[in-house]
Order: structure tokens, then sequence, then C-alpha cells
């Protein structure tokens, strides 16, 4: 089974993007969110342990999204 983690911005916005790939994703797929991005949570979920890192991103922010997953 795949593992996907979803990281999303601390936003008023409703993810929608990410919704839409929640909506689609097929059943053997293992899926956690975290919400407001921060290296700490991060590092307590432990990133390699997931085959596909997602993140929700704006203008600026995919600069140190890039970092942590790259």
């Amino acid at each position: 089974m795949k593992k996907i983690l979803f990281v999303l911005n601390d936003s008023t916005v409703d993810p929608l993007g990410v919704m839409y790939l929640m909506g689609n994703i097929e059943a053997d797929f293992d899926v956690l969110f975290v919400k407001g991005f921060d290296e700490k949570v991060l590092n307590k979920v432990n990133i390699k342990f997931f085959d596909i890192l997602a993140f929700s991103t704006i203008t600026g922010s995919h600069k140190l999204h890039n970092r942590i997953g790259g």
C-alpha cells in the first residue's frame, strides 16, 4: 500500500485542490494530512516513511517546500 502525506498551508481558504485529489484517490493508498507547514511537525511525522509528499502551496512557500521534499 502506497503512503501519501499531504502538507496543507495554514490558510482560511479551503484546500480545494487537495480535496479534489482526495476524492479521486483509490482505496489502496494510506493518507495522512498535516495542516500548517512546520518543519518540526514534519520531523515528528518522519517524511521518509511516505512514498509521496504532496504540498498545498502558494507563490513564495514553494521554496521551503522544495527544500524539505527534495
